[in-house]
């Protein structure tokens, strides 16, 4: 590692209103070597009431994209669909600005936005998988459920006939 002249950072850096995080980003090293570095040489720092008033505490934590939690603007709801960040203008955007991203991939592949009452099936089931290949749009609720009530009529004709066993637990939730 390179070895730094941490007497030199800190009389042309940060006795010249540079921030201990803003060097620690520079030298790519944590905010805590910086100040550890610091104290050894018994060189003076800033109080944190000094500190607040040289820094805007939006530019140190950032928003959005520029936030270091940043995770490239997806995030998985409690129900298990991906949701996407979106920045222009989209019909189906929620108050936090995201939509679910099976959604976006389904418009893209059309060229166009999606009705309202349009809906995306994953045909494996996986809430996450949203490869083009894996979604099958439906006109309206109503063909969606009807395809639902068709696979679960599908699989409790094979389990009757021994086609294929599911055990007790799962049986007893798809209705048999």
């Amino acid at each position: 590692m390179l070895k730094l002249n941490w007497n030199k950072i800190y009389r042309t850096e940060y006795l010249k209103d540079k921030s201990t995080l803003k060097i620690a980003n520079k030298y790519k090293c944590a905010k805590r070597t910086v100040r550890t570095n610091f104290l050894k040489l018994d060189l003076k720092l800033r109080t944190q009431k000094e500190a607040r008033a040289l820094v805007d505490v939006k530019t140190i934590v950032g928003k959005g994209k520029d936030h270091s939690s940043w995770k490239g603007g997806k995030t998985i709801n409690p129900a298990g669909y991906i949701f996407q960040k979106v920045d222009a203008y989209h019909p189906r955007k929620n108050d936090k600005g995201y939509v679910f991203e099976h959604i976006l991939v389904m418009e893209k592949y059309l060229g166009r936005y999606l009705i309202l009452k349009e809906e995306i099936h994953h045909l494996d089931f996986v809430r996450t998988n949203n490869k083009i290949e894996n979604l099958y749009l439906f006109k309206n609720r109503s063909k969606h459920q009807k395809y639902h009530w068709f696979l679960r009529k599908l699989v409790l004709t094979l389990i009757k006939r021994r086609y294929t066993f599911f055990p007790l637990k799962i049986s007893n939730q798809i209705g048999r």
